[in-house]
């Protein structure tokens, strides 16, 4: 037991867990378009913010004669996945205030802020302790076997286009809950 103590009660596992006990609770009792376009907003604005104060950063770093050393590729990291946050979050909250319309989430522009993520955490990820000291060097063997299953996982997707709807309605009791997501609450 004072093993189990030892490892749960730590402040930032404790705050982490207390956030996501909040907002379960706040997105199973608050209708789901209003909380989504604040949760949006908010978004938006904190990575906007950040995508900002790093820019000047990551400009310095673009435009330099020179590779990048690990401390300024986690700087365009973190600049390229905020800024992909941002403009995607703005876009998202259009979509959400004009009806929705398919073609604004069908096109190649929305498709590259999925890119920018991608790319971003490959960055992050490419090297150990980039960001947080501690992270363990991956062996070449498990970034070779992370790798072929993500790639494997993308072709299989690309080209057997599997039809997934039987998921989406084994999936739909767990997600189509609470007010505004398709049932009201009792």
């Amino acid at each position: 037991m004072g093993r189990i103590n030892r490892i749960l009660w730590r402040p930032a596992l404790l705050g982490l867990s207390a956030v996501a006990a909040v907002y379960f609770a706040v997105a199973w009792a608050t209708p789901y378009q209003p909380l989504n376009e604040i949760l949006v907003a908010v978004t938006s604005g904190v990575c906007a913010v950040g995508a900002i104060s790093f820019t000047p950063a990551a400009l310095r770093i673009l435009l330099a004669p020179t590779w990048p050393d690990r401390d300024e590729r986690a700087t365009l990291a973190l600049w390229i996945i905020m800024t992909s946050v941002a403009t995607n979050s703005v876009w998202a909250l259009w979509w959400r205030l004009s009806d929705q319309p398919a073609f604004l989430v069908n096109n190649a522009l929305y498709d590259g802020w999925r890119l920018g993520l991608a790319l971003g955490i490959m960055v992050l990820v490419q090297a150990p302790n980039l960001v947080g000291r501690g992270v363990p060097a991956l062996s070449r063997a498990s970034y070779a076997l992370a790798w072929s299953a993500a790639v494997a996982l993308v072709l299989y997707l690309a080209i057997a286009k599997p039809e997934l709807g039987w998921l989406a309605d084994r999936a739909r009791p767990y997600l189509d809950n609470g007010v505004g997501y398709g049932s009201e609450t009792p």
